[in-house]
């Protein structure tokens, strides 16, 4: 398979990083895991499950053991729920692979109580923040679309009800550029604001105004609500995320948040974000210039010494930037699995003649 080589090599650095104690993941090595970082591995892994060795099976399951079945555990904000439950729909698709001694009937409760509970912490308005209550964003609502859209366990009238209500909530955030913010600025009160005191007031522009990040959440949830019913507003969003403004300095976007009172800031990987929602709406393809682009970014990134994909130049590898750039690989490869002979030999007889 093309592109083997670096997908193994950043399969194997989770590994290299996980925690031998109690078998999850923090977002770098050497710091206590977490249940939404170790979820994130368990998706990617179980994306490509067929590169995993027994033994890296066996540490997948360990840490889905001590870290997603019972989720309540640990899980408290919507993005925990969310990813857990992403995480176990992903495995559970592959559960005869990895040959663990848990029945699936155990996986399948707990994707039920992840339904259930980020079913609880919608907020009135549509949307989910972190907590029941807190300010709806574009990255919280996104994630746990495409959570209740994926998962198969729970399909019903509560679930489809909440999706369209978060999706009729994301399409008031789309800027007139086509693109989205992460925050509904009509949302930004006084009060609100006031937490922001201190924060510089370009940064709080940002988290209202188009970003690549959450453009690329939006499109990946949108399509997943109802690409037909959003038709017109994921083209517009496609279009944004084609602007080759946005080659080669992809962004790395720095949301700043509140959680029960209290700042927290949060980066995500811009030009993973692009590529998946990109590639899972179908509004683009292999062969498209936008999505060999950010193969070749990509590529770029790849750490040859250890492994595993920074999300810039001068960064280290992080648990979220490697399964991000292992997401968008894995449509990518995907993508390439359909592609016809003819496609792949006009983008080598492009490159050669561009040369």
């Amino acid at each position: 398979m093309i592109y083997q080589k670096e997908i193994q090599r950043a399969i194997d650095w989770f590994f290299e990083t996980q925690d031998r104690e109690n078998f999850g993941w923090s977002w770098v090595r050497n710091i206590s895991p977490n249940e939404q970082n170790t979820a994130e591995v368990v998706y990617a892994c179980s994306l490509f499950s067929e590169y995993l060795s027994d033994n890296q099976k066996q540490l997948i399951n360990e840490a889905v053991r001590k870290w997603l079945l019972m989720p309540s555990k640990h899980a408290v904000l919507t993005i925990d729920w969310a990813w857990v439950g992403l995480a176990l729909s992903e495995y559970s698709e592959h559960y005869s692979e990895f040959n663990q001694d848990f029945g699936i009937e155990y996986i399948k409760k707990d994707i039920e109580n992840c339904v259930s509970s980020v079913l609880a912490l919608q907020n009135t308005d549509g949307g989910w923040g972190d907590y029941k209550n807190d300010l709806s964003t574009t990255f919280r609502t996104s994630i746990s679309i495409v959570f209740l859209t994926k998962q198969t366990c729970v399909k019903n009238d509560a679930v489809n009800d909440a999706v369209d209500a978060a999706a009729k909530w994301l399409t008031q955030l789309q800027n007139e550029d086509g693109g989205f913010g992460n925050l509904y600025i009509k949302n930004l009160t006084n009060k609100i604001m006031a937490f922001y005191a201190g924060v510089e007031q370009e940064i709080v522009e940002k988290q209202y105004m188009s970003s690549l990040s959450a453009t690329g959440y939006a499109l990946w949830a949108l399509s997943c609500a109802n690409k037909y019913l959003y038709g017109k507003e994921l083209n517009r969003t496609a279009e944004y995320l084609r602007n080759p403004a946005f080659d080669p300095d992809y962004e790395i976007f720095f949301e700043v948040g509140i959680r029960r009172g209290t700042l927290f800031t949060f980066r995500h990987f811009g030009a993973a974000w692009m590529g998946i929602g990109l590639l899972a709406s179908g509004k683009s393809k292999f062969t498209s210039p936008e999505i060999i682009k950010l193969i070749k970014h990509f590529l770029h990134l790849f750490d040859h010494i250890n492994g595993g994909f920074r999300c810039t130049d001068t960064s280290e590898v992080y648990t979220w930037s490697n399964c991000n750039s292992l997401m968008f690989l894995k449509l990518v490869t995907d993508s390439l699995s359909q592609m016809n002979g003819i496609d792949y030999t006009d983008i080598v007889f492009e490159y050669y003649m561009k040369k």
